[in-house]
């Protein structure tokens, strides 16, 4: 499982000034390692050179975490040259991501995009993830395409948007889909999921 807040008592094993001056590197165990990056004047393009990093040979996720609050838009192939698995961009600005924002990522595990401004999302090419946490956004409506293939989501969070329509093919191919949570929209009518279909 992954666990989507900051590890405070991780012990910092190296400082990340050869990838950016305001990113700092913790490894969280053996096998994961997250890079926390703040007041960015720009998203960074390139993943930290991973033979300088502790143990890089064991490690097999890459926790990358930004927390700027000026970003508002996600280019396309920002993302495309990090090998990352959980991409934690919560409490920014964001108001739109490009078609192909996240191209490239396709490792991606784990996308937290909490407390931004969103309406639309493109994500039914990262066949691999499993979580998404889009909590407090802008969303209205859910259509089939959004989670479409999808087929290893298995957590969807959507708590605190302005959802009103939620399309009853919108999981049909969330075969692993098994925590779902909505509270706090617009929802005129109980939903319920059984077999990914809704109701």
């Amino acid at each position: 499982s992954y666990l989507f807040i900051q590890i405070l008592l991780s012990s910092p094993f190296k400082n990340c000034n050869y990838f950016n001056e305001s990113c700092t590197c913790n490894q969280i165990d053996h096998e994961r390692t997250q890079i926390n990056c703040t007041d960015l004047s720009s998203i960074p393009k390139q993943f930290p050179d991973l033979k300088e990093l502790k143990n890089s040979n064991q490690i097999k996720h890459y926790e990358l975490k930004i927390i700027n609050k000026i970003f508002r838009t996600i280019s396309n192939y920002t993302f495309s040259s990090l090998r990352i698995h959980i991409l934690i961009l919560s409490s920014n600005q964001i108001e739109s991501i490009d078609e192909h924002g996240f191209f490239g990522i396709l490792d991606l595990k784990v996308l937290n995009l909490n407390g931004n401004r969103l309406k639309h999302l493109n994500i039914n090419f990262l066949i691999s993830l499993e979580q998404i946490i889009i909590d407090n956004n802008l969303f209205e409506s859910i259509d089939e395409k959004m989670f479409f293939n999808l087929s290893k989501l298995n957590f969807i969070s959507l708590n605190r948007n302005n959802i009103f329509n939620l399309s009853a093919k919108a999981f049909l191919t969330n075969f692993e889909l098994k925590n779902f949570y909505i509270t706090f929209n617009k929802l005129s009518q109980l939903i319920v999921i059984s077999s990914n279909s809704v109701y």
